[in-house]
């Protein structure tokens, strides 16, 4: 059978498609924030710069960006502060116990509903069925400030969302007998409330409170309605209601988009090599070997090729293979020669030169800012230890059990007097969170930090208790603060 001409034309590309030879490599990046120098982080509380209809929101919001850090700051080697540890510190004081502080507030939290109306017949009973969607959306906004001179060192604002779908059902009037959901003393009268379908909602909690989401009142409102109220900012969630618990759903959220923003990231960079067309077997040599993994055989054959013809195809793949072997100011200046040589020749530099200078310039600066934020760790001005944690040969846990669930765990390396001793700051070696059942908690200590080791206890109402001794990290650690001192 002849295939058409279409067909053919159609074929053509996809094979050429297939046939292209690509070169992965992996590029690593400094944080976003330039975070050149800091050694320590914190958290200021939101509910002091959201709106008051937000402040009790604002405190989620806190914990969420406070997770974030803590769950990405061994990665950029930073000691996570805990906020009220500096909850009576004065902001101008702030530079001589953190480095750095985000903080920010919520712009708005904005929801809107989706309903859906249909029948349902269930044990022989009609009911009107009322599917509702509720889409829940907040905006914060939050900067990285240098505690020493109020330097902002990068700004963020984010959107989360979250979504739930419910059912209301009402039994339809003049429907029979029997049991039905929601059933009562009303029998089959249409002015019964009918029944929500939630595997929360069927349980005792705010949900049953008169009028907490009323879809007769909302069903014809449409999709893209904002909340009850409207005004950006100036509407507060109500307490206990379905848009606060998705509210919170989606402000936990934050946690998960600042791995980025603090510490060294990778992506993995994916180029096509060029060729010409024809047949050329030293460059079909070369993409045969790059198939096999063989880059730096393949290396030698085009940079031989280009600096003996001057292909530029060659040359380009060349500077590709260089970055595949992270010589990226080797690739950006070979590219940057191929410019500057088409340039001269009167011809104009085809597009993917282009664009490839612009990204490899990207990556040799990303290198240089990575390079000098690593070095940056060397020292510590505040001479406050950093957990190795990206180094657990150099690095010890210390494992033990605290008698409170939701309590914060210090270890020092000399005791202190008070619950304000600013001197905790050069003796803090490590913190960990306890198990909110159980009371267990490991950290990781540092192998210049000594093997005797004096712990502080923060309970869930910021008070604090230290050990009467220092104790073995060798063995595990057993906190009971009845049996330890209040520090007042």
């Amino acid at each position: 059978m002849r295939k058409s001409p279409l067909l053919i034309s159609t074929l053509i590309p996809l094979a050429l498609a297939s046939c292209a030879t690509s070169v992965r490599f992996d590029v690593e990046h400094p944080p976003i924030v330039d975070l050149r120098g800091v050694h320590s982080i914190t958290v200021a509380p939101f509910e002091r710069g959201s709106f008051r209809a937000f402040e009790y929101l604002s405190g989620h919001v806190t914990s969420s960006l406070a997770a974030g850090v803590q769950n990405n700051a061994w990665r950029g080697n930073l000691v996570f502060v805990e906020p009220q540890a500096l909850a009576h510190v004065p902001q101008h004081d702030l530079w001589r116990h953190v480095d750095v502080v985000i903080t920010g507030r919520i712009i708005d939290v904005r929801s809107g509903h989706n309903t859906r109306e249909s029948t349902r017949t269930i044990r022989g009973e009609d009911y009107r069925v009322l599917t509702v969607t509720l889409t829940v959306i907040v905006d914060i906004e939050y900067s990285y400030i240098r505690a020493r001179d109020g330097r902002i060192l990068g700004t963020f604002r984010k959107t989360q969302q979250a979504s739930e779908t419910a059912e209301h059902l009402r039994r339809l009037p003049r429907s029979g007998g029997g049991n039905r959901p929601g059933g009562g003393r009303h029998g089959g009268s249409s002015h019964h409330p009918g029944h929500w379908s939630h595997p929360d909602w069927n349980r005792p909690g705010p949900w049953d409170h008169p009028g907490w989401f009323n879809p007769d009142r909302d069903r014809d409102q449409g999709r893209g309605r904002g909340r009850r109220g409207g005004r950006p900012g100036g509407a507060s969630v109500q307490r206990h209601t379905w848009e606060e618990s998705l509210a919170r759903v989606a402000i936990a959220r934050f946690s998960r988009a600042m791995d980025r923003e603090i510490a060294p990231w990778t992506t993995t960079e994916e180029r096509s090599l060029r060729r010409r067309s024809g047949n050329e077997p030293e460059l079909d040599e070369a993409r045969r070997l790059v198939r096999m993994g063989r880059y730096d055989q393949a290396l030698r054959i085009y940079r031989e090729i280009y600096e003996q013809h001057g292909n530029v195809f060659a040359g380009f793949n060349t500077a590709i293979l260089y970055a595949a072997n992270e010589r990226f100011a080797e690739s950006l200046e070979l590219l940057e020669a191929l410019h500057r040589g088409l340039m001269a020749s009167g011809q104009n530099t085809p597009r993917f030169i282009r664009r490839e200078i612009e990204r490899m310039a990207g990556f040799v600066n990303g290198f240089r800012v990575l390079e000098e934020f690593r070095a940056s760790d060397a020292g510590d001005p505040l001479n406050v230890a950093v957990v190795a944690r990206n180094e657990p040969a150099n690095a010890r846990e210390a494992r033990g059990t605290v008698n409170l669930g939701l309590a914060k765990i210090y270890a020092l390396s000399e005791a202190i007097a008070c619950s304000g001793d600013a001197s905790i700051w050069p003796k803090l070696v490590a913190s960990a969170d306890a198990d909110a059942l159980e009371g267990r908690w490991f950290m990781r200590i540092p192998d210049s930090a000594p093997s005797l080791l004096w712990f502080v206890v923060a309970d869930g109402r910021n008070n604090l208790y230290i050990t009467q001794m220092p104790l073995s990290i060798f063995e595990t650690v057993v906190l009971n603060t009845a049996h330890m001192a209040r520090l007042d």
